[in-house]
């Protein structure tokens, strides 16, 4: 008998100040020209090698480069009202909230399969000011200028950008903006769950161990050319693979069996404080995965359950 469990848990996303390129020096009134404003991430690599290279790992970076959401993509605008059209961006794109009247732009983009744009790259973090926790899913607030923020202090000069540093950033309310749930459009279900759960009252969270000390582990680096070596977080946000997934169960087994049948109890706890599977609400689930061998390894018994969430339409029919 053996049994495997298969999690897919993405990290919450969030990067490292600071950030080399050209940024619009003016306030969100008088914007310049989108690629001004969130200039590619290929631009801080010139600085930050290391975190480029972690974020190009990432799923954060390929946030609107995959053939699943191109095609869910183009399901949902061929089935929902024009006005709803930005949604899917809110997360995989979130200078949407900057720059609405770009949308056709942004939809072009990821249908050409080979975006120019990035969807979530170093500005689209890294130029969140303030996030407001009074909405659902919790909107930040972007500060378009010349100024970086992040999680460190005391950053050297440099003629690319100011940088300032904010609590925000090692703070689980930063990764909550895209993490919390989907943002409501036309007809949406009322008081639906969010997919962490009630994370802010967890053991973890009150005793000071926010999302980036699973998702954003430090380690002894400097975060930029010539900057001080000191604890720097990781940027390829762990959590679908590695030990962050192999840390997030513990399975213990229970037989019992007679001439006739076999009784297995699969007790599966989380050490997790969210909900399990995350984050994705269309495909992200848990499988037990149960084989029963008999003589000479053959085997007799397979039966796998699926853990995820569903969802229904209006006559509660599985969608």
């Amino acid at each position: 008998m053996r049994g495997g469990i298969f999690l897919l848990v993405l990290g919450c996303f969030l990067l490292m100040a600071p950030l080399q390129g050209l940024f619009a020096g003016e306030s969100s009134s008088t914007k310049k020209p989108l690629e001004k404003s969130f200039p590619n991430s290929e631009k801080c690599k010139r600085c930050h090698l290391r975190v480029f290279e972690e974020w190009e790992a990432s799923a954060q970076s390929r946030s609107i480069v995959t053939a699943p959401f191109r095609v869910t993509l183009d399901q949902f605008l061929a089935s929902t009202d024009k006005k709803d059209h930005a949604m899917c961006f809110r997360c995989h794109a979130p200078h949407i909230i900057e720059y609405a009247d770009h949308l056709t732009r942004f939809i072009k983009e990821v249908q050409s399969k080979d975006p120019q744009m990035d969807g979530v790259g170093c500005p689209q973090c890294h130029l969140i000011q303030d996030v407001d926790m009074n909405s659902h899913p919790p909107m930040p607030t972007f500060q378009l200028g010349t100024t970086i923020f992040g999680g460190y202090d005391k950053a050297a000069e440099n003629l690319a950008h100011q940088s300032q540093k904010l609590d925000l950033y090692r703070e689980s309310k930063f990764c909550v903006t895209c993490h919390d749930s989907l943002p409501k459009i036309s007809g949406s279900a009322k008081d639906l769950p969010g997919w962490l759960g009630p994370w802010e009252k967890t053991k973890s969270e009150t005793n000071g161990k926010p999302c980036q000390s699973c998702h954003m582990p430090e380690a002894v680096d400097e975060s930029a050319n010539g900057e001080k070596v000191r604890k720097v977080a990781n940027h390829s946000f762990p959590g679908r693979f590695g030990k962050v997934r192999a840390e997030a169960v513990t399975l213990d087994f229970t037989t019992e069996t007679t001439p006739e049948t076999s009784h297995v109890q699969v007790n599966i706890q989380s050490l997790v404080p969210h909900n399990l599977p995350l984050p994705h609400p269309g495909w992200s689930r848990v499988v037990v995965d149960l084989s029963i061998f008999g003589k000479n390894l053959k085997k007799v018994y397979n039966e796998q359950r699926f853990y995820e969430r569903t969802f229904g339409d209006a006559e509660e029919k599985e969608t």
